[in-house]
């Protein structure tokens, strides 16, 4: 599995799946050789442009929103996404996702501890 990030790198490929349904979020393109593109029509009503989403966006879309697992199993079934692909994708980006909640979890218990340590010397000297 790979991910096709501009639109000129369809030409030549063999299309196996396209999911374009009417209220969909997204276009996903499959190719025969394991190719993803997802794109999404932004329209702000007197423009449209099409924005083809970047592989960590196509990884965020497909493997981290429960309404997508269909998707994903379909693309299984056709041999897109193979069942090591999508285990070390998930796999990786549940691990950043630990990573950065624990950063973010020691960054907010410095604060607190900085917090606690100018108040308590706010109201010691005010007993003074």
């Amino acid at each position: 599995m790979y991910f096709i990030e501009k639109g000129e790198d369809l030409i030549g490929k063999t299309i196996a799946f396209i999911h374009c349904a009417q209220f969909a979020e997204a276009i996903t393109i499959a190719t025969t050789d394991g190719g993803l593109m997802v794109a999404k029509q932004d329209d702000d009503g007197d423009s449209s442009e099409i924005r083809i989403y970047k592989s960590h966006s196509v990884q965020q879309y497909l493997f981290e929103k429960d309404g997508q697992k269909w998707l994903v199993e379909e693309l299984k079934k056709l041999g897109v996404i193979g069942g090591d692909d999508y285990d070390k994708l998930r796999e990786a980006r549940r691990l950043a996702r630990e990573e950065s909640d624990r950063k973010q979890k020691e960054r907010h218990e410095k604060h607190e501890r900085e917090e606690y340590l100018r108040l308590k010397e706010k109201y010691r000297e005010e007993q003074s």
